[in-house]
């Protein structure tokens, strides 16, 4: 949970060129963490507050909170680069994609073939937000995306069971928080769902 990362704006209607052998017909599902690449290794985030952002070279769109209570800091390593490296994160609540610092990451585990303890920080809380209009859960996943200064990007997936809390709408895209994900939004970036994509879905308790 996922369309390419480089993806910086969403135009339609989506176009790209392939070879004949890499495209098929058939019923199926793909997993977000196949979707986002070739994995190179394994790795452990690091830090309390690690930005992410939608290409090598763009700005940050989101702040991953790793805690405890997600259960995990370990990530897929798809690519690295001289400053950041593309990871895939895997939460309770949907799946993230996207480029990070490379010093954000760590070796999953060690010379001596123990892991790490970088999993043992608090973090930091989502900061608090307002009542949503609606809340809403989904059947299936669907796409997760990120806008910052008049760009979007697909970032990820959000999980089917997933319990979301909806805002404004802007066009097709509305402003989402995926209750239980330990991902919040930079300064002046904001995370959204497809409007078509929620229309389905059923109404969610609000939170408490």
């Amino acid at each position: 949970m996922t369309p390419p990362i480089e993806l910086t704006e969403l135009t339609t209607p989506l176009e790209s060129e392939t070879t004949c052998k890499a495209v098929g017909l058939g019923w199926g599902k793909v997993k977000a963490s196949e979707a986002a690449g070739t994995v190179l290794e394994s790795g452990l985030l690091v830090g309390d507050s690690i930005s992410l952002s939608a290409n090598v070279t763009g700005e940050p769109v989101a702040v991953l909170v790793p805690t405890t209570a997600d259960g995990s800091r370990e990530v897929d390593v798809f690519e690295k680069g001289p400053a950041r490296t593309r990871i895939g994160w895997s939460l309770e609540a949907g799946y993230v994609s996207g480029w990070v610092p490379k010093s954000a990451v760590k070796p999953s585990k060690t010379a001596d073939g123990f892991g790490d303890a970088y999993g043992t920080g608090g973090g930091h809380l989502p900061q608090k937000l307002k009542p949503p209009r609606e809340s809403r859960t989904c059947a299936g996943e669907i796409s997760l995306g990120a806008s910052f200064n008049g760009e979007s990007a697909i970032v990820g997936r959000v999980k089917a069971g997933a319990i979301m809390d909806l805002y404004k709408e802007d066009g097709e895209h509305v402003t989402v928080h995926v209750r239980a994900a330990v991902i919040r939004t930079s300064k002046g970036a904001r995370l959204f769902v497809a409007k078509s994509d929620i229309e389905r879905c059923a109404i969610a308790a609000p939170p408490p």
